[in-house]
């Protein structure tokens, strides 16, 4: 059984968020039969059309959503109900104080009860998402950095280079 059915969700997404470009974009989705996939339409949205998640989430807090019918009228219940949710928890996913995303379990056909379960389960789960993705990244470093200093053999730059060299600002082939 996937995370989203022991919890009676009906769609569980990980979002990556890019504070660079102030986008987040929907990476990995699972949905339950029936449930349409939105992963298509998440990617690269604007931070600025979702800071009810991006600035609880940087607090590195939950965001909880029991009712979706209840929230003020404004882009955050428009962009959740134009997914029909009804209900919404999602957590931060963290690497060493560093905010990476979000996780979140959407319920379609009824409410979210919130429980401590739900919560405890998804948190455990976005740490070990932040765990991957941080070690992932220093993977990512490692190599880039692997890659830089074989250039750099490669090119004979950690030997003194002969002048003839030195005029040259490419690597000779």
């Amino acid at each position: 059984a996937s995370l989203g059915s022991k919890v009676h969700a009906d769609r569980c997404s990980i979002f990556k968020y890019d504070f660079q470009t102030q986008t987040s974009s929907n990476t990995h989705e699972w949905c339950a039969h029936g449930v349409s996939a939105q992963i298509d339409y998440l990617q690269e949205v604007p931070m600025e059309e979702t800071p009810d998640f991006i600035d609880t989430h940087l607090k590195g807090e939950d965001l909880w959503i029991q009712d979706v019918q209840e929230l003020p009228e404004g882009s955050l219940k428009e962009i959740l109900a134009s997914q029909e949710i009804r209900s919404l928890l999602s957590v931060p996913i963290y690497h060493h104080g560093e905010c990476l995303g979000m996780v979140g379990f959407d319920w379609l056909n009824t409410l979210s009860k919130n429980t401590r379960e739900e919560q405890r389960i998804l948190r455990i789960f976005g740490s070990s998402v932040g765990q991957m993705l941080g070690n992932l990244k220093l993977s990512r470093l490692k190599h880039e950095e692997n890659l830089v200093n074989q250039a750099i053999i490669n090119c004979e730059l950690i030997r003194p280079l002969p002048a003839s060299k030195l005029r040259s600002p490419r690597c000779a082939s």
